[in-house]
């Protein structure tokens, strides 16, 4: 009741009620939002990329608050989410609000796994991200493989040793005359692994 009297009474804004910290995160279990002021929080409204999301009520003596606003999935380059909260306080007479933002981006890998078909080995590779730091652009990667206890392809199964050459795509872009590529490799030292051995996660 006292947040609907807020919304709908008379409305200031004070120096002496702040929203004092502001952070985001998002996850596959959804996008929480962390909220600290310096005076008991009576609401706060939510809103992501400017869209009203739901409002939260909270009782006496509430300054730190953290909700879950629901799962973003993102891509593998990131979605802008912008969380805008709208903090009301009670100041004994008057509502109060203060608003602040946070810009995070959301961020859905790619994980992809096969059997090579001549070796019985599994191959995984992943990529969390791809963005741009300001002066790079950068993928976030890993490869990694693994050499099944009861690999089809051994002929002794007690011993079955995979040669594992790691290597990642760096660069690739046309040439002048747009007719050809640039390439190069960063390639890995080999690695040896057993049945039932994984090998070392690989890093571009």
């Amino acid at each position: 009741m006292l947040c609907f009297l807020c919304l709908f009474g008379m409305v200031n804004n004070s120096g002496a009620f702040e929203i004092t910290s502001l952070s985001v995160s998002n996850g596959a279990s959804g996008c929480y939002a962390s909220l600290t002021a310096d005076e008991d929080i009576s609401c706060i409204t939510w809103f992501v990329n400017d869209e009203f999301n739901h409002t939260s009520e909270h009782g006496n003596g509430t300054r730190d608050v953290t909700v879950n606003l629901g799962y973003y999935p993102g891509d593998i380059k990131g979605v802008k989410l912008t969380i805008t909260a709208e903090a009301w306080f009670w100041d004994g007479d008057n509502c109060v609000s203060d608003t602040d933002s946070s810009t995070i981006r959301a961020y859905k890998g790619i994980y992809l796994s096969q059997v090579g078909e001549h070796t019985g080995a599994k191959g995984y590779v992943g990529i969390s991200r791809f963005y741009y730091d300001g002066s790079h652009i950068i993928m976030d990667s890993y490869a990694r493989a693994y050499n099944p206890s009861n690999n089809p392809k051994a002929g002794d199964l007690k011993k079955f040793p995979l040669t594992v050459l790691p290597w990642f795509r760096t660069h690739e872009y046309p040439a002048p005359d747009g007719n050809a590529a640039d390439e190069h490799r960063d390639t890995k030292d080999s690695e040896t692994i057993d049945l039932g051995e994984y090998s070392q996660y690989y890093y571009p």
